[in-house]
């Protein structure tokens, strides 16, 4: 089987005031397309494609960046750039009829720019030996975490648990991308309809109803851009506004009262330590400026009783560590600094409150798991 895949990567330079989408198209069995040098062709087992896309708000443009094709042979997914100069519009078509998109942040916009420059080099860091999906999925999983995949079948269709029709099935049903299209969208079905709002309010004129509370604020969705979390709309301007930030100039980055000079990134990190459902939020930010030598803040978010979220931590620090130990099914909590004792802090029924210091060989000794890759497991979960 042969089955073609083009990706589009950046390779011109990124507006500073735009949005930055994955956009994902399936053809189904028989229909045709162009391919990235423009010639048609005929899907014989089904075609699809990725492609980055980018909202330019100085040309007021949704822009293709590049196309990049992929075709398989002895050694994997081998990589052909598209003709210098060719129309992406053969490719992607219409961005407003995709069947699948999410928005992500520059840095990984950037980061598939340089990756691209790799493979442009014939370092490739991915191969396949069955098929286009199997390639979707291994890029997928190279460049971001926050895409929810869909799981190998077993057989029938996909994801109901079929009967045992054998592996013949399930490598019968990854030859035909639309499926797999339409199961992707389903799982990541908030991160597609976000998205797409996000691209609608930018074709968009302002007006009052743009500022209803059931809208995601500007600030909050740059915030959460690339975090899958339970949190609702209203929870996640909650957040944002409790954290007191402002856009800075380039949309992109934030800062705070009295540093506008000084823009930082920010990172939020969704877990369940407790396992009740409900999201707890760690939020790591900041720079020299906000944090001192330590270099960023820590803020986690715990929703209360009265169904609020409310501040922990808040003050400078890493990215915690969960440790082994807890109280009330949450997990104590190491946080790590430029000093050479670190506190360790414990949940007390209400809130995290400091239970003791640890110095570094104390620490050694210690089983820890850092929250980040906590928060990207658990992110997977979430559909």
């Amino acid at each position: 089987m042969r089955c073609l895949w083009s990706l589009c990567l950046l390779i011109s330079t990124l507006s500073a005031n735009a949005q930055h989408y994955f956009v994902f198209k399936a053809r189904g069995i028989g229909e045709t397309f162009r391919d990235c040098e423009g010639k048609p062709q005929r899907s014989v087992t089904g075609h699809a494609f990725v492609s980055l896309v980018r909202r330019d708000e100085t040309l007021q443009q949704t822009i293709v960046d590049s196309t990049w094709g992929f075709v398989p042979n002895k050694r994997g997914m081998m990589a052909l750039v598209a003709t210098p100069g060719h129309s992406e519009a053969t490719c992607i078509g219409d961005l407003g009829s995709a069947d699948f998109m999410i928005e992500v942040d520059k840095a990984t916009y950037e980061y598939a720019k340089n990756l691209k420059l790799k493979w442009v080099a014939r370092q490739y860091g991915i191969f396949a030996n069955v098929n286009c999906v199997d390639f979707v999925k291994a890029m997928l999983e190279l460049i971001t975490p926050e895409v929810k995949l869909p799981e190998i079948p077993t057989g029938g269709q996909p994801n109901t648990g079929g009967v045992a029709a054998g592996a013949a099935m399930s490598r019968q049903w990854y030859r035909l991308p639309k499926p797999f299209l339409s199961t992707l969208k389903r799982l990541n079905s908030v991160r597609d309809q976000e998205a797409r709002q996000s691209l609608a309010d930018a074709n968009t004129p302002a007006s009052p109803t743009n500022n209803a509370k059931s809208a995601l604020s500007e600030g909050a969705r740059r915030l959460f851009s690339t975090t899958r979390t339970k949190a609702s709309v209203a929870e996640k301007n909650e957040i944002y506004n409790n954290l007191q930030f402002k856009l800075a100039n380039d949309k992109q980055q934030f800062t705070i009262e009295e540093g506008e000079n000084y823009p930082f990134t920010a990172l939020v990190l969704p877990t369940d330590m407790n396992g009740d459902g409900v999201d707890e939020l760690f939020v790591a930010f900041g720079n020299t400026f906000t944090s001192g030598n330590t270099g960023s803040e820590i803020v986690l978010f715990i929703k209360n009783s009265a169904g609020h979220y409310e501040k922990n931590l808040n003050f400078s620090g890493l990215v915690p560590e969960a440790l082994s130990t807890g109280n009330g099914g949450y997990a104590d909590l190491l946080i790590g600094g430029p000093d050479f004792e670190h506190p360790i802090w414990r949940w007390d029924g209400a809130k995290y409150t400091f239970f003791r210091k640890v110095n570094e060989s104390v620490m050694a000794t210690l089983k820890r798991t850092s929250i980040r890759a906590l928060s990207q497991a658990y992110q997977r979960t979430i559909r």
